[in-house]
């Protein structure tokens, strides 16, 4: 077991030798080859699960109408392979997304010190974290709420809804993923903080600038409709603030504290009687 232990340990310990650029080349080509086929043997994998992923994406939908089979239609002759290999697309990638990450990581570990791996393990095992909660909020909160509000408006205008099969599940992937990534947010940011680039004054200074670039990143991510974007938005902002508080307690704290002792003033080998400093000239 120890030894085991002690070859993985190897293969991502900190290489000091400065090895030729065609090596890393060579290395990385080899990483990219690995995760291509990472992905092919999840899709693979996906293919007979891609009925049971379908129907786990219908579920909000069905929470809003009885029947959704009766609603979603497919139009197109290839329309149900189109849909099922963009299901398994989607589903392979997260599924292979730890051995991906380890390979990434066998790649990149090496040239990185033994004081900044800590940080970087920390912001891997951070972004898996975030982006779980980020989909899990859409599909259990945003998703529903959409579907919920896009039927009201057809109601409303006095329309039937007859979607597609490719349009809903386009969509909802669209959403899950977007908020997957947008939850991603905090870990770019905490990242810049440490590299010296930002720091929680500019962030608070800046706050209205990124509220309006917040909300534009939403209009990206998301389907184009108004309540999927707010509903992304507003978490967003929240965990901006919480990226503000962040930098300060890690950063600018420990560096506050660490210089209160340089800036106390030197009185050993004073005199009662020396002389109070030349005036400045100015007056008060």
């Amino acid at each position: 077991m120890r030894k085991i232990k002690q070859k993985w340990t190897e293969r991502f310990a900190y290489d000091e030798e400065d090895r030729p650029f065609l090596d890393h080349l060579e290395a990385f080509r080899v990483t990219l080859i690995r995760c291509v086929i990472t992905v092919v043997v999840t899709m693979l994998i996906c293919i007979p699960l891609a009925p049971f992923i379908i129907r786990t994406l219908q579920r909000p939908l069905k929470r809003s109408i009885e029947d959704p089979s009766s609603l979603l239609i497919s139009m197109q002759v290839a329309g149900a392979f189109t849909l099922t290999m963009k299901v398994v697309f989607a589903s392979g990638i997260i599924l292979g997304a730890p051995v991906l990450l380890f390979y990434i990581g066998e790649f990149v570990l090496p040239g990185i010190k033994e004081t900044e791996r800590k940080w970087v393990l920390r912001f891997i095992a951070a972004s898996g974290v975030l982006f779980a909660v980020g989909v899990a909020m859409g599909y259990l909160v945003t998703l529903p709420l959409a579907l919920r509000v896009m039927l009201k408006i057809h109601e409303w205008i006095h329309v039937g809804p007859m979607w597609t099969i490719n349009s809903y599940i386009g969509f909802a992937l669209q959403l899950l993923l977007g908020f997957g990534l947008a939850f991603e947010l905090p870990v770019i940011l905490f990242i810049l903080g440490k590299m010296g680039i930002v720091d929680s004054r500019q962030l608070r200074r800046y706050r209205r600038h990124v509220i309006i670039g917040l909300l534009v990143m939403a209009m990206i991510l998301t389907p184009p409709d108004i309540t999927t974007q707010v509903l992304m938005a507003l978490p967003l902002i929240v965990l901006y603030e919480c990226c503000i508080w962040l930098l300060w307690f890690t950063g600018e704290k420990q560096e506050t504290e660490d210089a209160e002792p340089e800036t106390a003033p030197d009185t050993t080998g004073t005199d009662e009687g020396a002389s109070p400093p030349e005036d400045s000239g100015e007056d008060i």
